[in-house]
């Protein structure tokens, strides 16, 4: 009798904690829609504090939404019967992408027992997300180094502005790696013919590039190619050469 107590009262302080954080967080959701915050806005706001224990997206648009049309209570949203089962599962998608937004759709199938046409409609249509590709760049500047780019771009434009010719006198270089021959492509050894012409279709030896590969550096001004020039093998390129 005892120990079934002690499970009642585990249940319930459990119960008002969990009320107390989702009650902190409605009153922050409040706050951020009067500042004019997004739902992705405040509910990354809401995940870097609450971390695991933070309201799903769809949670967050209806409480933003629910703020916006001028309620101003601070208590849980009103219920019609049992909770759909669709919305269900589209707080459970909306968690999981939320842990990790680089999951396939997948892998998201997996985890949410659905099928991936089912996961694709919940995450383009009910949480109206899109998927975008990283962007690849040469180098990650540090801060320094873009406060140093930013510096250069700057001077460089008030030179325009108060120098005549001053493109004129910029001399701008870079290097890379060329092979010695590259084939034409399919499209490029196409001829033109007149229909109903006998000759035979034209072919040619299917070759790959070569596997060679010199280092070319090129510098050039607003008038064209100053200097072109052709690394010799196993040379390094330094600031002095």
């Amino acid at each position: 009798m005892k120990y079934s107590f002690f499970i009642l009262w585990v249940f319930l302080v459990s119960a008002a904690v969990n009320f107390q954080k989702r009650l902190e967080q409605w009153t922050n959701i409040k706050f951020c829609q009067r500042l004019g915050w997004g739902p992705k806005r405040t509910w990354r706001a809401l995940k870097d504090v609450y971390t695991n224990g933070t309201l799903s997206l769809t949670q967050v648009r209806m409480w933003i939404q629910h703020f916006a049309n001028g309620h101003e209570d601070v208590r849980d949203l009103p219920r019609s019967g049992r909770p759909s089962v669709r919305g269900k599962k589209v707080q459970q998608v909306a968690a999981s992408i939320g842990e990790d937004h680089r999951k396939t759709i997948s892998q998201v199938s997996r985890e949410v027992e659905l099928s991936q046409t089912s996961v694709q409609r919940i995450l383009t249509k009910d949480l109206n997300l899109t998927k975008i590709a990283l962007k690849f760049v040469p180098h990650i500047l540090n801060d320094r180094q873009h406060a140093h780019k930013v510096s250069i771009s700057r001077q460089n434009l008030q030179s325009v502005r108060t120098e005549k010719y001053f493109l004129e006198k910029i001399i701008t270089g870079d290097e890379c790696w060329v092979s010695l021959y590259e084939n034409q492509t399919k499209i490029e050894s196409c001829e033109w013919v007149y229909r109903g012409d006998p000759r035979i279709r034209p072919i040619k030896a299917l070759r790959s590039a070569s596997p060679t590969k010199v280092m070319l550096i090129l510098f050039c001004d607003f008038s064209g190619p100053l200097l072109i020039h052709f690394v010799p093998k196993n040379q390094t390129i330094m600031s002095q050469f």
